[in-house]
């Protein structure tokens, strides 16, 4: 953890900056490359705590938590355990990190994601393969192909590498058009993928 504190002091001498050294960070933030699976450097899925993320962030301007049961089945005997999920955000950065809290174990971050807020994306980086926010579905598709699957409205395009996409839709379409554009872009752990036959209670 002191690292990271060197890291956002690093950032705000290296740039001269008055704010503090976590603006400082989450601004820096903003210009990264998004590694599906993994994040962007010095937050990584399944690696960074969430304390670790509120020294390098500061405190979430918003957090919220939710309820949920996972099952687990070995030769036909199946036991379900709870789990939380504890959401941060950022809205003036357009930044969110959704975190799973086991019974007895830390929180570890399990999403990532940069956004578009009321018109405004401050997400001025790329995936590695160079989509940015704003961008459209043709251009979506292009580069990545299909998507591993879609959610029940054809607004969020998810890939097996861990990544995925929230796009924009015009007034009335139901079925998604080329010229739809990138609103969110979220990084995903693969393990907790894995898991996606939970439950969760809101």
């Amino acid at each position: 953890m002191h690292s990271l504190k060197l890291i956002a002091l690093g950032l705000c001498l290296l740039l001269s900056c008055k704010s503090s050294p976590q603006q400082t960070a989450r601004q820096a933030f903003l210009q990264q490359t998004l590694i599906p699976g993994l994040g962007a450097s010095p937050v990584f899925v399944d690696k960074t705590s969430l304390d670790e993320l509120e020294t390098l962030f500061g405190k979430a301007d918003k957090q919220e938590s939710s309820q949920g049961t996972s099952s687990k089945c070995v030769q036909g005997k199946c036991k379900s355990t709870p789990f939380e999920m504890i959401d941060l955000r950022y809205p003036k950065e357009g930044l969110w990190f959704e975190f799973r809290k086991d019974e007895g174990q830390p929180p570890r971050l399990v999403r990532l994601g940069v956004q578009c807020e009321k018109g405004n994306c401050p997400f001025t980086g790329s995936t590695n393969l160079g989509i940015k926010l704003q961008q459209t579905r043709a251009e979506l598709l292009e580069i990545h192909g299909k998507p591993l699957r879609k959610s029940h409205n054809n607004w969020i395009m998810l890939y097996p590498t861990g990544i995925g996409f929230g796009l924009n839709n015009a007034p009335g379409d139901r079925f998604g058009q080329p010229e739809d554009t990138i609103n969110s872009i979220q990084i995903l752990s693969r393990e907790h993928e894995n898991l996606n036959k939970s439950s969760r209670r809101r």
